[in-house]
């Protein structure tokens, strides 16, 4: 197979050609590079969100990725010196993609964690608020030296130094 072949595509078998499998791997490749960047960006910032559109998208190129390199290593055999030349010219890109997608989930389980802590102390403090509302008012206890003492008239003072 030639490398140097017309870029046609097949519908059903995907691209025909040695170059058009390539160039269409290269371009979902590099599009694959750029929403992993814009994703590391928005996992950088504490507050940052991944909206959906942008899950999706990068699911559907990946399962794309995932296909076209299925598509690569069948035919690779049959690939010309100037096929074998531009899959090689890819591996920078691909190391990339890797160092991105590892970066991407050490970002993501950052934000899980602080996710986490955040919903255990709002836990925490809805348990003891719910713990301290059980428990009911406190009630002041009488004084010792009863009813007549102090100016609460025979309750004990709320606090030091009130009575």
């Amino acid at each position: 197979m030639s490398c140097h072949a017309p870029a046609r595509r097949a519908e059903r078998d995907g691209p025909a050609s040695p170059r058009a499998l390539i160039d269409a791997f290269s371009a979902t490749l590099s599009a694959l590079l750029a929403l992993g960047e814009e994703e590391n960006r928005r996992l950088c910032d504490p507050a940052g969100r991944l909206p959906l559109d942008l899950v999706r998208a990068k699911e559907d190129l990946a399962t794309r990725y995932a296909t076209l390199a299925e598509h690569l290593r069948a035919g690779m055999a049959g690939f010309d010196p100037p096929c074998r030349r531009a899959l090689a010219d890819l591996e920078n890109d691909i190391r990339r993609l890797v160092a991105l997608v590892k970066e991407n989930q050490r970002l993501a389980n950052e934000h899980k964690a602080a996710s986490a802590l955040r919903v255990n102390m709002i836990m925490q403090a809805l348990a003891e608020q719910e713990k301290a509302t059980q428990a009911g008012p406190t009630v002041c206890a009488p004084s010792p030296a009863g009813p007549t003492a102090g100016p609460l008239g025979g309750m004990a003072a709320p606090w030091p130094g009130a009575g």
